[in-house]
């Protein structure tokens, strides 16, 4: 059976400073995004930092990179995002088989990783018990 993977760019804004007017600088992060039939997804480790809002050379790299997983892949030698440690899972595609039957597990094991949850025994029970299905 062969996968079916989609490669794509995906871009956030950060702030980074701020003007001598005190308003905030806007920059442009670009990450390189491979995602299966399910809606999985697996986001590249390099992230592209813009120095200004629309990078165009941040933008340019994360072509680059991506052009090679598509090369890649086209060749057999890409090895699948899950052991590649280049790849970190990152939110299934909203909406997905992989959101709808993952999400909850995922995101109560990113909520225990990261300790955002006001402590309450019963919460962290719950959160281990659905990070554990």
């Amino acid at each position: 059976m062969s996968r079916i993977l989609t490669v794509f760019l995906m871009s956030d804004l950060y702030e980074r400073g701020c003007t001598e007017d005190g308003e905030p600088l806007m920059h442009k992060a670009t990450s390189v995004v491979v995602e299966n039939e399910r809606g999985a997804r697996w986001a590249h480790s390099h992230v592209f930092l813009g120095h200004e809002l629309g990078g165009e050379a941040a933008h340019a790299g994360a072509v680059r990179l991506m052009g090679n997983v598509v090369k890649a892949m086209a060749e057999g030698r890409f090895r699948p995002p899950e052991f590649n440690p280049h790849w970190n899972v990152i939110q299934p595609c909203y909406g997905s088989q992989a959101y709808a039957g993952e999400w909850r597990k995922w995101s109560a094991q990113s909520e225990l990783a990261e300790g955002n949850y006001e402590f309450n025994s019963e919460r962290e029970w719950e959160l281990r018990e659905a990070a554990s299905q």
